[in-house]
């Protein structure tokens, strides 16, 4: 999205009043995986064709990785590529099937990332590279709570230390038996 290339709109003027085209229905690629396109016939707007060689938007996301290792050369290679993002956080949100990035890709581009992506040992149905839709694009980024640390103890540490602290009692009624014993 910062390397300049110029996108195509998706909608054309209409003849007289310029409010844009209406929509018409159109074969709209779902998910690209391993290079053959599945598709669907649904009433969106036309999507102008992109002439050959000219980059647009990809949406590259994955299901969750389980490898660890897999996890961390996958990582690496995005993080190669879209520098903004943050090893450690790609990491964790490949984990868990949260990871999406935005590309700027020619198709052949894209060809190969998939390959290179594959070639890493990503199997083909946990990786979705496809061109990215507006509302993809709109849509906020989601970020994982992070758990709360806790300021004091709570009510099971506070069981926890009682237990403990009969426990510390009972023994030291035992050592003092033991030990000078009349006095029990």
């Amino acid at each position: 999205m910062a390397c300049g290339a110029r996108l195509t709109p998706a909608l054309t003027p209409r003849d007289g009043n310029g409010t844009g085209a209406a929509p018409t229905p159109a074969a709209v690629p779902v998910e690209v995986n391993a290079g053959a396109a599945t598709s669907t016939t649904a009433p969106t707007a036309a999507a102008a064709p992109v002439p050959p060689g000219t980059k647009q938007a990809y949406a590259l996301s994955f299901s969750p990785l389980a490898d660890e290792r897999l996890r961390y050369r996958v990582a690496r290679w995005v993080v190669e590529r879209a520098p903004a993002h943050a090893l450690t956080d790609v990491q964790d949100d490949l984990a868990h099937g949260t990871f999406l990035t935005f590309l700027a890709l020619t198709a052949d581009e894209a060809e190969v990332a998939r390959q290179g992506i594959q070639g890493l040992g990503v199997a083909p149905p946990l990786l979705r590279l496809a061109p990215a839709t507006t509302a993809q694009m709109l849509l906020p980024q989601r970020r994982r709570p992070k758990p709360q640390e806790s300021s004091g103890f709570r009510l099971g540490s506070w069981r926890t230390l009682v237990v403990a602290a009969i426990g510390l009692l009972l023994f030291a009624l035992v050592v003092l038996r033991l030990i000078g014993g009349s006095g029990f």
